[in-house]
């Protein structure tokens, strides 16, 4: 009998990983002791690294999540080598290392079912293709997608704790460093957002501007050069006035990934006074300006931050701005 394994861990701890090693020797010595031919293919698929194809009968997703398939490169991949019937049967240890997606988990079994693949639950010692079982395998499946459900809400709540002691996920923007990983304002940067929002609100400089001179005199937080879009997604950032925003998107369903944009008055706001780098009268005008300008730049159809010189003479009348218009000159035009 030609067979393989599937071991799955979904994350990268040492104690973890550690795991999967010892599922992976488990699997090994069991093809021995029963005699049973590992089929010469498997995979290893670590997250954020490299595939390693080898030829032990193992795949193993390694700090992957079994809620999905599309992250589960090695068990997508043993799935295409069992349609070509390269082998008989799959070890998985349990029904939760196998799926904790009810739709998708089903789905396979069928398709297994319909190739004479067979598919061993160890922890219940059973055939999960076999028809006799499928409620069980349903009810237990299902089981597990609330599971999956109810710790995506825990993780929700904690994320809402987290940022109200000054956590933010991801990386520190400008301005601030991650300290016992929470916010601290950086002094140095600091200054650097302050003259940021003065160069634009009071010396009506454009984004563009700004940035030129930004990559003449200061780096990005990552050392790179500064781009026009950093500096308006900067303006635009309420972590300056001490605010952390989170909850802007939400998963749909934990199951398949699907996300959804939440509403901006449904959004968690959660003031942190001491990350307060720009005060609100000085952010909310800010804001003023940015909607301003890009009024002018609909009325006008041309761009209103592309020189140093843009935004500082407007029209008395109708306070759109002025504009620089290149006029080309050739012989006989004047």
């Amino acid at each position: 009998m030609k067979c393989v394994a599937y071991c799955r861990v979904s994350t990268d701890t040492d104690e973890q990983l550690n795991s999967m090693e010892n599922q992976r020797e488990y699997y090994l010595k069991l093809f021995q002791s029963k005699g049973h031919v590992a089929a010469p293919y498997g995979m290893l698929n670590r997250k954020g690294k490299p595939h390693e194809l080898r030829e032990d009968g193992i795949f193993a997703d390694e700090g992957i999540s079994g809620t999905k398939l599309k992250n589960r490169d090695a068990f997508l991949y043993m799935i295409e080598l069992a349609e070509k019937q390269l082998f008989d049967t799959i070890f998985v240890k349990s029904i939760s290392r196998y799926s904790r997606y009810i739709v998708d988990g089903m789905g396979v079994l069928k398709k297994l079912r319909s190739w004479g693949v067979r598919l061993i639950i160890e922890d219940l010692n059973i055939d999960a293709c076999d028809p006799n079982n499928e409620m069980m395998v349903s009810m237990l499946m299902t089981v597990g997608q609330e599971e999956s459900r109810a710790k995506s809400g825990a993780v929700k709540f904690g994320l809402k704790s987290y940022a109200k002691r000054g956590g933010l996920i991801g990386n520190a923007p400008f301005g601030y460093d991650r300290r016992d990983k929470f916010l601290v304002v950086n002094p140095e940067e600091a200054e650097v957002v302050k003259m940021m929002f003065d160069y634009y609100l009071n010396q009506r400089m454009g984004f563009n501007a700004i940035a030129r001179i930004l990559s003449a005199t200061v780096p990005t937080k990552q050392g790179g050069v500064w781009r026009d879009t950093t500096v308006r997604g900067m303006m635009t950032r309420k972590i300056y006035t001490g605010i952390i925003e989170s909850g802007k998107v939400t998963s749909f369903d934990v199951n398949t990934g699907q996300i959804e944009h939440v509403p901006e008055e449904q959004w968690s706001l959660v003031n942190v006074p001491e990350l307060r780098i720009i005060d609100d009268e000085t952010f909310n005008a800010v804001q003023r300006e940015i909607e301003r300008r890009a009024n002018n730049y609909k009325a006008t159809g041309h761009k209103v931050t592309q020189t140093l010189l843009s935004g500082l003479l407007t029209c008395g009348h109708c306070g759109t701005s002025y504009i620089r218009k290149v006029r080309s000159r050739g012989i006989g035009h004047y």
